[in-house]
This record gives C-alpha cells, sequence and structure tokens, in this order.
C-alpha cells in the first residue's frame, strides 16, 4: 500500500502537469510555441528596419538637396525590394504559427496566454494596410514603427505567458530570461529601425531625437533586468555570445550620430545597419540557444516522470508487504515533519520573521519548507522595502519642496514686473527659471537639463546656482564670459564628478538698460507680445549648450528690445511639444495667440500665464514633460517711477 500511495502520488503530480500543458499536449510543445513566437518576433523586427529605411530614402528623394538623386532613388528601390522580402518571410512565419495553435486547444490556455495572442492576432490583422504605406509619397515613420512595436510588445506577453504552462523553477527561470532579453532585444532593434530612417533620410525628424535618446536609456534598463533574472550560467552564456566587438561598435556610432546635427548627418546607413544587424543577430544566437535548453530540459523532465511512474509501479507490485512497515515510519516521519511546519506557520503568524522551517531532507516536504522560507525571507525583505520606498517617498517630497523653494518668490525691480511657475511631469523635474536682482541689475535665467527625476534636478540646482554665484559676484559681468565660467562648472560636476552625460539647454538674459537685454546660449526661441500692436513676434538666439564640452571658445549673443507695457516669454519645450489625443503639438503659434488674447483682455502677466497653462492643459489632457515659463512686462514710464520710489522706501 505504501509503493501504491507513493507511486499514485507521483502519478498525480505527473498528470496534474500534463493538465497544465493540456492546450499544447506536451512540454516540448510549450518549447515550440515559444521559439515560433520568438522567431515571428525576430521576422517583424526585420520587417520594420526595412521599412523604415525604406521610407527615410521615400523622405530622402522627395525632399531637400537629395531630391531626386540617383543614387539615392536607387538605395530606395533596393530597400523596398529588401522590404518585400522581409514581408514574405514574416507572412511566411506567420503561417508556420497559425498551423501550429490550428491543432491545438486555445481555448483552454491561461487567461493571459489566451488575452496575449488574441491582441497579437488582433493587431496583425491590420499589417497588409499599414504595409500599403509603402506606396504613399510621404509615409509616417513614427506611426509605423509604433505599430510594430505594439505587435512585438503583444508577441513578447505571450511568451512571458507560457510560464503559466508549468511551475518547473528551472524551466520558469529560462522562460524568464528569454523575456527580459527580448525586451532588450526589441528595444535595440526599435533603435536599430529609427537610426536606419534618420540616415536614409539625412535629418533627424520631429521627435526622433528624444526616442533615440529614450531607447539608449531603455537599453540600460533591460540589461539591468536581465542580469538580475538570469541565472549565473546564463548571464556567463550571454557574455559569450554579446562579445565587446559586438557591442562597441553599436555603443561607439550611436554617441557620434547623438552628438551630430542635421547636417552633419551624410552617411549612409549601411554601416550603421551592419554594426546594428551583428548585434541583434547575436542576440537572437543567444534566444536560440536558450530554446535548445529549454527543449533539452523539457525532454528530460519528461523521461524523469516517465520513469518515476514505472518505478512506482515496480515498487507497488513487489514490495507491499515491505512497505506496510515502511508506510508506518512515513506516516510518522511526514507527521512529525507536519507538526513541525505547523508550529512555524503559527509562529509566523504571531509576527516572528526570523523562524526558518527544517529542509534537512531534499524531499517534497522539504521543497515545501524551502518554498516557505522563501516566502518568510521575502515578507521580511518586503517589510524593509516598504519602509524604504516610505523614506524615499519622502525624499523627493523633500526634493520637490527644494526645487520649489529655488523658484523666485515676488521679485521686484524698477522697471519690470515678473510672473512664472514651473509643473514638473515628476515628483522632481529638470526645469528652471530664475530672475536675479539688485536694484537696477537684473538677469534672467532659463533652462532645461534633459531627462527627468532626481539626476535631472540635480543638475538644475547646480546650474542654477551657478548663474546665481556669477550674479552676485559681478551683476555687471559679460554675459558671454558669465556662460563660458558656467559651462566649465557644470561640464566638471556633471562628466568628473557625477560621472553622468547630462547636459542642459538653457539662455541667460542680462538687462543693459532702456529695456534692452542681451541674450545668450541655446533654448526655445524667445516670445515678445508688442503693446503697440497687441502682436507676438519670436526673436531667433542661437548659442551652444551647457554641460557638453569643457571649453567654448564662441559663444553668439543676440539683442531683444522691450518697449513700455512689452512683455518678454520664456519657456520650456514642455508646453508647446504638449500632444492631444492625434499627437497634434500645441505649438508656439497657439502659445502667441493666446498670450497676445490674454494680454490685450486683462493685461496682466499673472493672468496670462494662468491662462497659458489653462489652454495647454485643455489641448493636451496629459502632461508628460516639465512646464517652465516666465513673464516679463516692462512697465510704463509713470509705473517705473512708482517702482522706484517704492523700492527706495523699502530699503529705508
Amino acid at each position: 500500500m505504501g509503493a501504491v500511495i507513493l507511486s499514485a502520488q507521483i502519478t498525480t503530480q505527473a498528470i496534474d502537469q500534463m493538465k497544465l500543458a493540456r492546450s499544447l499536449g506536451s512540454i516540448e510543445s510549450l518549447v515550440e510555441l515559444s521559439q515560433h513566437t520568438t522567431e515571428l518576433i525576430h521576422d517583424l523586427e526585420l520587417e520594420r528596419t526595412n521599412l523604415c529605411l525604406a521610407t527615410g530614402y521615400r523622405v530622402a528623394v522627395t525632399s531637400g538637396d537629395r531630391k531626386e538623386a540617383p543614387e539615392f532613388v536607387k538605395a530606395q528601390q533596393d530597400a523596398l525590394a529588401q522590404t518585400r522580402i522581409a514581408i514574405a518571410g514574416t507572412d511566411e512565419r506567420l503561417l508556420q504559427l497559425n498551423k501550429f495553435l490550428a491543432v491545438r486547444d486555445a481555448a483552454a490556455l491561461p487567461k493571459k496566454l489566451a488575452n496575449s495572442l488574441h491582441e497579437a492576432e488582433r493587431q496583425l490583422a491590420s499589417i497588409s494596410a499599414v504595409r500599403q504605406q509603402l506606396d504613399q509619397q510621404a509615409p509616417d515613420w513614427d506611426a509605423l514603427s509604433s505599430y510594430y512595436e505594439r505587435v512585438i510588445r503583444m508577441l513578447m506577453g505571450t511568451v512571458a505567458g507560457l510560464a503559466e504552462l508549468t511551475n518547473d523553477g528551472e524551466l520558469l527561470r529560462i522562460l524568464n530570461a528569454l523575456v527580459a532579453i527580448l525586451e532588450l532585444e526589441s528595444s535595440a532593434s526599435a533603435e536599430h529601425a529609427l537610426m536606419a530612417h534618420v540616415l536614409a533620410a539625412g535629418e533627424f525628424r520631429p521627435g526622433s531625437y528624444r526616442k533615440l535618446v529614450t531607447l539608449s536609456a531603455e537599453q540600460e534598463l533591460y540589461q539591468d533586468v536581465f542580469s538580475t533574472v538570469s541565472a549565473y550560467e546564463v548571464k556567463r552564456l550571454f557574455d559569450e555570445f554579446m562579445q565587446p566587438r559586438y557591442r562597441d561598435p553599436v555603443i561607439a556610432m550611436r554617441r557620434v550620430l547623438m552628438a551630430a546635427a542635421d547636417d552633419d548627418l551624410t552617411e549612409r546607413p549601411e554601416a550603421w545597419l551592419e554594426v546594428g544587424r551583428m548585434r541583434l543577430e547575436m542576440m537572437a544566437a543567444f534566444e536560440q540557444r536558450l530554446h535548445v535548453n529549454s527543449a533539452q530540459f523539457a525532454a528530460q523532465k519528461q523521461k524523469k516522470t516517465q520513469r518515476a511512474v514505472s518505478v512506482s509501479a515496480a515498487l507497488a507490485s513487489g514490495t507491499v508487504l515491505f512497505n506496510l512497515i515502511l508506510a508506518g515510519m512515513l506516516a510518522r516521519g511526514i507527521t512529525r515533519r507536519l507538526s513541525h511546519m505547523r508550529d512555524v506557520v503559527e509562529k509566523v503568524g504571531d509576527g516572528n520573521l526570523t523562524v526558518r522551517a527544517d529542509v534537512s531532507q531534499r524531499d517534497e516536504l522539504g521543497k515545501l519548507g524551502e518554498a516557505f522560507n522563501t516566502m518568510v525571507r521575502e515578507i521580511s525583505e518586503s517589510r524593509l522595502a516598504l519602509n524604504t520606498q516610505a523614506r524615499m517617498a519622502r525624499d523627493l517630497e523633500i526634493a520637490t519642496e527644494i526645487q520649489r523653494s529655488m523658484l523666485p518668490k515676488s521679485p521686484t525691480h524698477p522697471e519690470f514686473e515678473f510672473a512664472g511657475n514651473m509643473v514638473p511631469a515628476d515628483e522632481v523635474g529638470g526645469d528652471f527659471y530664475d530672475v536675479l536682482t539688485d536694484g537696477e541689475a537684473l538677469w534672467l535665467t532659463v533652462g532645461d537639463v534633459c531627462g527627468h527625476g532626481i539626476g535631472s534636478g540635480l543638475v538644475m540646482v547646480m546650474t542654477q546656482v551657478a548663474f546665481a554665484s556669477s550674479f552676485i559676484q559681478d551683476s555687471t559681468a559679460n554675459p558671454v564670459q558669465v556662460w563660458q565660467c558656467v559651462n566649465r562648472l557644470l561640464f566638471d560636476s556633471i562628466r568628473n564628478r557625477l560621472n553622468d552625460d547630462r547636459y542642459v539647454t538653457a539662455q541667460l538674459l542680462t538687462h543693459q538698460g532702456d529695456g534692452r537685454f542681451l541674450c545668450v546660449g541655446a533654448h526655445q526661441w524667445p516670445i515678445v507680445y508688442r503693446a503697440q500692436t497687441g502682436l507676438c513676434e519670436t526673436f531667433e538666439s542661437t548659442g551652444p549648450w551647457l554641460g557638453l564640452a569643457p571649453e567654448q571658445a564662441f559663444v553668439p549673443s543676440s539683442e531683444i528690445l522691450l518697449g513700455p507695457g512689452d512683455v518678454l516669454c520664456l519657456y520650456s519645450d514642455g508646453l508647446p511639444e504638449s500632444q492631444d489625443a492625434n499627437e497634434e503639438l500645441f505649438d508656439v503659434e497657439r502659445m502667441q495667440a493666446t498670450l497676445a488674447e490674454s494680454m490685450r483682455r486683462h493685461g496682466s502677466v499673472q493672468q496670462a500665464v494662468t491662462d497659458l497653462y489653462a489652454a495647454v492643459t485643455a489641448f493636451s489632457g496629459r502632461h508628460d514633460d516639465d512646464w517652465t515659463l516666465l513673464l516679463v512686462r516692462r512697465r510704463d514710464s509713470e509705473s517705473c517711477g512708482l517702482s522706484r520710489l517704492e523700492l527706495a522706501r523699502s530699503d529705508s
């Protein structure tokens, strides 16, 4: 009876495993579905890259200096041919996956896996309409890339959902590593396609540079996630595949392209395609190795289950009498260990998270004890993590308060009045503005640190303090020299001390008297509302960014003149680049119209700030970037005299 009980237990476990994977037939089918899905993802990524390359050449041959250039027309035709080859490969791979699923009971799949498959099928149903954009004169590369990104995400969700079909720890670790490396590959492939489009078009299209920076940051994050969830052997195998000769050229070329301006994008995309292709191929080879490992493990698991069932049957038929005695011994041992587990559970229920179950024996109860110990340890770690998160939340609140306190409270000047606001997208933003006054002296600063969060907020504070220190030291200093000094300080602090690669787009405006400002730096072009005409105009201001190079030998300056009643508008890119549901930008023209309308109706810069923020909020309905705005209005002669008298009384 003991042998029968043991064999029944093992057989029941095997039957449960078969029921868990009944929709696929066997554990080998689980691995096969994962491989089909992964290969379809690779084909879609290749199709996206060729499609973005073709649309880039389409842009090149229909506009700019490359218009109708024979070599670009030929390159476009080659890219279109390669795209159609890739499309044929994708269709063939999709057909294989559909044939595989056709003979399985898809209705019995776990909910998460079934939903991911259904959504992927729904997205793929419209792929023909997306491909037809190849024949359009001006296809939207961003919409095309976003479509493929959604499909790939759904297919990766299918691979992740396969984890619900097995409760084996080793196979789960392999699937988790596969999902993590697919995330990394998806981001790398998106970057590959984006830069193929940019290099083919010869320019950064609107939003493409920001997308490139985002994808670069994503890859670092996914690399960390992969290192966290993968076993040591898997990480070591990954390092063998992804050698520096496949990784370093991509990093080097990415840095060159991110540092280049549109006029410098004269290279053909073949070099980028080659280095990116080698890296993606090595990732695909690594994924194939994971599939091989999982298939080998599946075969071993199946053999082990069959062998266990056979041994159980033999024990049941040959050792019945012996196992009557053994059953009593096992019952006493199991009862004793279960009593021990019960006592441990009660202690944990009383709040004692230091107690652990005995796992000296490596049987099912030992595994249960290990799982229980892991659970208790994770509960303890979760409590510690919650406490840490609470402290971090408080630290973020403090950082937010510090950032808000850095903004000018109520600046005063005999000739100007001020109104401004800064609303970060995250708890801590990277935007800033400042109004520095001392008697007749007046400096205005506005800027945007790349990125969000604590790091950007720290660089923002350093930049704001650097300008303020220069003002306190000499409010009559040459703005070009001040800019060069602040740049050296930021470059040393960001690169050498913080070991970071952030930079700052900013402007410094110093009042020279009679409403005349000298402007240095590169940021959003200032807007000036003219009181006499009731209209707005934009002033082009060019110059270098802060923190990119240790020295800036040439810093151009421009001049802005404000007449009585005129309003100077300084702002960050978060306002004009806010998008509505159709991804249409709020743009500078709407800002000018809103500012002019508010000033004509109310004549108040504070009300104009309120109206501008209300207009952007109503237009966009979301807040993806920091919103910063500073309005400076020059008083008329009578107001200037009264303001100077009030300041003199205040000083006395």
